[in-house]
């Protein structure tokens, strides 16, 4: 009887060392992010939201945020096919739609997204001619 009560002991030693050992963690993905799941380094899936338990020496979670976002673009001065000077603000809506994409293919896909519109404002702004632009929306061209 000793000897089964010393076995039970040790088995529980054992226990509590492997749990204490071996980094097991739980990560919380909720229900307005994805997760990206990371094995060794690389990719390996795009979680949904709930609890998940992973050995945090080989693998690693990242939570994005797909709730959509705001990005604003202040005052650009831009000029239009007859040189002449508007000043443009833009406010643009967007969500992310692939977080791996988002996340793994770009290095900031916020900074990424605001260049592009800045730059696409310019390109459909520098086409248009300023009488063009009165006709189209009047309350845009002074005077």
């Amino acid at each position: 009887m000793v000897e089964l009560l010393w076995v039970v002991v040790l088995v529980a030693v054992l226990l509590l060392v492997a749990v204490k050992v071996v980094p097991i963690k739980r990560v919380i993905v909720y229900e307005y992010q994805k997760g990206l799941k990371y094995s060794r380094g690389r990719y390996a899936a795009t979680l949904n939201a709930g609890q998940y338990w992973i050995f945090s020496i080989f693998s690693s979670i990242v939570p994005v945020d797909i709730r959509p976002q705001f990005v604003t673009i202040q005052g650009q001065d831009v000029l239009s096919a007859d040189g002449v000077t508007l000043k443009i603000s833009l406010a643009a809506e967007f969500q992310v739609a692939d977080p791996n994409v988002a996340v793994n293919k770009n290095a900031n896909f916020q900074n990424s997204l605001y260049l592009t519109l800045q730059m696409a404002v310019r390109e459909i702004v520098g086409k248009r001619r300023l009488t063009l632009l009165s006709r189209i929306a009047p309350d845009l061209v002074p005077g």
